[in-house]
């Protein structure tokens, strides 16, 4: 996806994240990581480009992931892949609540 819009190299300047618990990370999330992901776990995600960071805190699921971090106060865009929708906050712009 970071080469997709045009930031092929970005994701190296931070971990992508990583299950989160007692410590900030329990391990980084990279394309190399060979630790698992167990279900019901706390999981921290947060891509980054240059001047921006979207994070959230996921739980994942037997089904599908829940965003712990979703509250509906900010202003989202819905996204769809793959035939599922997805709210993702929408970060350059402010809400009216904010």
């Amino acid at each position: 996806m970071y080469r997709e819009v045009g930031y092929c190299e970005d994701w190296r300047f931070l971990h992508q994240g990583g299950p989160t618990g007692y410590a900030t990370r329990e391990f980084l999330a990279t394309s190399a990581s060979e630790e698992k992901v167990n279900l019901h776990q706390a999981f921290a995600w947060n891509p980054t480009i240059k001047g921006i960071k979207s994070e959230d805190t996921i739980l994942v699921g037997e089904e599908e992931n829940e965003f712990l971090t979703h509250t509906g106060e900010w202003v989202y865009l819905e996204l769809e892949k793959d035939g599922r929708k997805y709210l993702r906050r929408n970060v350059l712009i402010k809400s009216a609540a904010n």
